[in-house]
């Protein structure tokens, strides 16, 4: 059996290896549909085509679960020299919810390279959401060229 499956945990193949890819959709997206889109069979090789559909409930791979609330992203925008971008956000029900991916950006501005930075992670403490992650060593790698 060969597979393309891409972003599978090594450590099993063949049947495991499908079994463990289903048994971590089905956590993270209980839900979950999925239709045929396209099934190629030559012999003993077939080729199959899907569409899944579903919600985002746990977590998969390293991501975290979509639809999760976003507070203090209006708090953030006010800090003096601040700007927040959204990226993977959606407006559910009257609230800002993650939709995956990067939700936010969050950047600042500054007579310096460090005032900028520092007014950038001032920001990014003021929002919060289940699962959030940011990186803390954007703009620092500048500062050691200049």
């Amino acid at each position: 059996m060969v597979e393309h499956q891409p972003g599978v945990p090594p450590g099993s193949s063949g049947p495991e290896r499908i079994k463990r890819l289903i048994g971590g959709l089905r956590g993270a997206f209980p839900d979950l549909t999925c239709e045929i889109q396209h099934l190629v069979a030559d012999g003993d090789l077939v080729w199959g085509h899907f569409r899944a559909r579903g919600t985002h409930a746990g977590p998969f791979f390293n991501v975290s679960p979509t639809g999760k609330p976003i507070a203090g992203i209006d708090a953030a925008a006010a800090v003096p020299n601040a700007m927040v971008f959204h990226a993977g956000t959606v407006k559910r029900d009257g609230q800002i919810v993650t939709s995956g991916g990067r939700v936010l950006s969050v950047v600042g501005r500054g007579p310096t390279h460090r005032a900028a930075i520092d007014v950038a992670y001032q920001a990014t403490s003021l929002v919060k959401f289940d699962g959030m992650q940011f990186r803390r060593d954007i703009g620092r790698k500048a500062l050691q060229h200049l």
